[in-house]
């Protein structure tokens, strides 16, 4: 089934192959992801996956997307969602995730690190 990467190492968006076989959604994001979570990007239930340890397993890249108030570590594989939550193709055009992923880094370049002191 089409579905799309993210790569925030070599900050490319394409179209890919996917099998339908949820585990290998790991292998698609990759840096030995071990568990993964769901962020749904689009109203039309295109949700991308990424690796849900991303903060704690060494991963240094990451992007932000239009959709999503924090930047998304490591790579992500946006896959369609149907009615009951099954996977299908990607209905979000390949140029529309283009535009809305930006942002690409080095993760300590992309989190604010803003404080204020309001001590009384």
């Amino acid at each position: 089934m089409k579905a799309i990467l993210i790569n925030s190492e070599t900050c490319q968006v394409t179209e890919v192959e996917y099998t339908g076989n949820w585990e290998s959604i790991s292998t698609w994001i990759g840096n030995k992801c071990d568990t993964f979570t769901a962020v749904q990007l689009y109203e039309n239930g295109d949700t991308a996956y990424v690796d849900d340890e991303g903060l704690f397993n060494g991963t240094i890249t990451a992007f932000k997307h239009e959709n999503y108030p924090d930047p998304l570590v490591g790579n992500a594989l946006i896959l369609g969602t149907d009615e009951i939550g099954e996977s299908v193709d990607v209905s979000t055009p390949l140029s529309q995730v283009q535009k809305d992923v930006s942002g690409w880094g080095h993760l300590t370049d992309l989190v604010s690190t803003k404080t204020t002191d309001t001590v009384q």
